[in-house]
Formats: structure tokens, sequence, C-alpha cells
């Protein structure tokens, strides 16, 4: 990821859960504050955020969103989510790569 971009993130869902059965979920977006520290929030997107089409949830991020980052620093990503039974899950962690940016102002 590359502060100062709009990336589109795209999370496949497992087939069963489309969008007539998720009530609620917030997809975190974390990264270490200094080496060997708990991962902090830095982002979190909620259902609000995203669009859900079938068994897919897409969200953009926004040039300020992305520069909220620590260049340099790997971020972890990880869905937790509610279905309409009341059943809570959670994705497995995904890591990011964050990179350097000579860039330092939004377009």
């Amino acid at each position: 990821m590359d502060p100062f971009t709009t990336p589109l993130h795209k999370f496949t869902l497992p087939t069963t859960l489309t969008t007539d059965k998720i009530d609620s979920f917030r997809i975190t977006y974390a990264q270490e504050p200094r080496m060997g520290a708990r991962p902090v929030a830095v982002l979190t997107k909620t259902k609000e955020d995203c669009t859900i089409y079938g068994n897919i949830i897409t969200t953009y991020l926004s040039q300020a969103e992305t520069n909220k980052f620590q260049r340099n620093k790997p971020a972890q990503v990880q869905i937790h989510l509610k279905t309409t039974e009341g059943q809570v899950m959670q994705s497995r962690v995904i890591h990011l790569c964050v990179h350097d940016s000579l860039d330092t102002k939004e377009l």
C-alpha cells in the first residue's frame, strides 16, 4: 500500500455469507507503533463504508486514510463479522506492506 493513493480493497467471504446474511462487520487496519509492540488500530471501516455484492466486500481507502500508516512498516487487516443469525466470526489476519513515498501532500 502506498501513502496518498486511493486503493480498492476487495475481500471475498465464504459463498454462504451473502449480503442478506450479513448483519454488521468492521474491517480493522492496524500497525505496531514500535517494533515488538501489540498492533494498534489505525483505521476501521464498517458496513456503511463498504459495498457488498454477493459474498464480496469492497472498500476504497482515501489519500488521507493511506497517509495514516507509518511508512516501511507492515500493516495488518482483519474482518470481524456478525451474521443475521447472531453468529460472530473473524478472518485470519492479512498482512500488507506499506511503502515509502516522496509525496507529502494530497492531490
